[in-house]
């Protein structure tokens, strides 16, 4: 097991389950997980990004992610850049020392789709608001080397940059659907902004 000092969320009290939900708050105190497995990497959070899910968490909107998740106790935040502290024995993609990203996909659909949520709604999953948390390997984006951004400005955009994405390609997708013209014939071109 691995113990740190992290701001946990306890799940909110069960008669609760329906009608208002009592909002939780976040308590320092230690936290404990199992330890890396082969595939996953010990990571240090560095810097993190305060995403609408975990305030819909804080708030048990819609749902108290503790209960669903089955646990008493979790910690959330998964948006943040992380050091490589301890990579498992099959990790081949980071190493000792690296600054990455995290990415929130911890269960995916065949087509890349999110199911469910690190540090929200994926049971078993630790946030990055503990000192030391773990992550899979597949989840971990290296930061580059040269980068001209500090790690603060990656902490911050990358949640609303893969969120903006999606929403952009359907919104475009839907578009294309209505307008046959190529968007390289019209004068003038079309202007979209959101």
């Amino acid at each position: 097991m691995i113990t740190t000092d992290a701001w946990v969320l306890h799940a909110g009290p069960a008669h609760q389950e329906s009608g208002d939900p009592v909002p939780g708050e976040l308590v320092r105190e230690e936290f404990s997980f199992p330890d890396i497995t082969e595939n996953e990497v010990l990571v240090a959070p560095l810097y993190g990004s305060w995403e609408a899910n975990m305030s819909h968490a804080l708030d048990r909107t819609p749902v108290d992610v503790c209960r669903q998740r089955g646990e008493d106790r979790m910690v959330i935040g998964n948006f943040g850049v992380v050091r490589v502290e301890r990579p498992g024995k099959a990790v081949t993609r980071v190493k000792e020392g690296d600054l990455c990203l995290i990415q929130a996909f911890a269960r995916t659909d065949q087509d890349g789709y999110v199911k469910l949520v690190h540090a929200y709604d994926a049971p078993g999953t630790t946030g990055v608001l503990a000192r030391r948390t773990k992550i899979g390997e597949h989840l971990l984006l290296p930061l580059p080397k040269d980068t001209r951004y500090s790690l603060q400005q990656w902490a911050a955009s990358y949640g609303r940059y893969w969120t903006a994405w999606d929403n952009w390609k359907v919104a475009h997708a839907c578009w294309r659907s209505q307008v046959r013209t190529d968007p390289a014939d019209m004068d003038p071109p079309p202007l979209a902004f959101g």
